[in-house]
């Protein structure tokens, strides 16, 4: 499946950066220079993703400007690491058709922030937090999984006002 489809995932990769180029630090939005700010302190101390062997691909996502922070922390030591956005991602696996019984050949390791995420997220579902009545939300998540069924990942709710953030706590730690 490696041979199949890494080939397809690095042009794939490449067309997207192509288009899409990596802005830079002054042309960044508000909710980019967020986005940096929460996910910067979690990039760094993740748990590393596996590599196994020559033929397995590390998929690493982030929000476009935190790639940047991302891509220095995972150096060449990734064989195989490709570096998308979470909408990139999607538009990448409704185009790979992974067989029912086919072998993992990639990883993931994920940030993202959700800003004003909708009220029936299931981060949500049983927070007790209250973002005050003149702020924005998010939900900040990360964490890494191997093929489809294992791995983990962490939310944290922030509250936004006059563009600074604060922590309002954890909503969640999963692993499956």
């Amino acid at each position: 499946m490696f041979d199949k489809w890494y080939p397809n995932l690095q042009d794939f990769s490449q067309t997207k950066r192509a288009a899409t180029p990596i802005p830079r630090n002054d042309h960044f939005t508000a909710n980019d220079v967020l986005a940096r700010r929460i996910l910067e302190p979690k990039i760094a101390p993740s748990e590393r993703v596996p590599q196994r062997g020559n033929c397995c691909a590390a998929f690493f996502t982030a929000p476009l400007a935190v790639l940047p922070l991302v891509m220095n922390e995972w150096p060449s030591e990734y064989r195989n690491a490709v570096f998308l956005t979470p909408d990139e991602l999607r538009e990448w696996n409704s185009q790979y058709d992974e067989p029912e019984d086919a072998r993992w050949w990639y990883c993931f390791q994920n940030w993202d922030v959700d800003f004003d995420p909708p009220s029936d997220s299931f981060w949500l579902e049983h927070s007790e937090y209250v973002i005050p009545a003149h702020a924005r939300s998010a939900i900040a998540t990360w964490g890494l999984s191997w093929g489809s069924l294992a791995g983990g990942v962490k939310a944290e709710l922030w509250s936004i006002e006059n563009g600074t953030e604060q922590l309002m706590g954890l909503l969640g730690d999963a692993t499956f």
